[in-house]
């Protein structure tokens, strides 16, 4: 009976052993990813740093392209509009100069 009892906690002693590795080693294992997913985590906000400062850029280059689209339509009518006054002011002239 006694070399029975002595079997069976080696036995006990063993499988507490056995789970106190497995329990060392999923301790470590979850250290480990922790770490990435902090990594990870550091890694995301990076990106959507980033991301932000892209799109901001994105807007601003955007909106100095309107910018300049419409400046350069003021233009083109304002050039249209001197050329018409051009043309009317000739045939003014040549109306001008027939009635001479």
């Amino acid at each position: 009976v006694n070399q029975r009892l002595m079997e069976v906690n080696r036995h006990l002693e063993d499988k507490l052993k056995q789970r106190n590795e497995e329990v060392r080693r999923l301790q470590v294992q979850l250290v480990e990813l922790q770490r990435t997913l902090e990594d990870t985590q550091t890694q995301l906000s990076e990106r959507e740093s980033q991301v932000l400062k892209l799109e901001y850029r994105l807007e601003q280059e955007l909106a100095c392209r309107r910018e300049t689209s419409t400046k350069e339509q003021e233009h083109a009518r304002a050039l249209l509009r001197a050329s018409a006054r051009q043309v009317s002011f000739r045939q003014q002239n040549l109306k001008r100069i027939q009635l001479l």
